[in-house]
């Protein structure tokens, strides 16, 4: 029995591999600009946010109620504190 080892074997020097790439291409251009940006922090991706919208407006109201509050956002009932019971004092004699 013997035991055959595989090995990762690099290719030899010379010898190009895959497709060749043409420096003058669009596509090339477009990648080359992409990269230029990505290095200078100019690259930004998605939908721009609209500072006028609904949403953007409740989310800075949002933002300045915590600041106002030590960063906590309390929103919906109150809860109650558990371990410290409620009393209610009635005047039942009116006097």
């Amino acid at each position: 029995m013997t035991q055959e080892i595989i090995t990762n074997e690099l290719p030899i020097k010379g010898i190009k591999t895959g497709r060749k790439i043409n420096p003058n291409s669009t596509r090339q251009k477009r990648l080359a600009e992409l990269e230029i940006r990505r290095a200078n922090g100019e690259l930004q991706k998605g939908r721009p946010v609209n500072q006028d919208s609904i949403r953007q407006k409740r989310l800075a109201e949002m933002k300045a109620r915590a600041e106002l509050n030590g960063g906590i956002i309390k929103r919906g009932r109150p809860a109650i504190a558990l371990g410290i019971s409620a009393t209610v004092e009635i005047d039942v004699l009116g006097g």
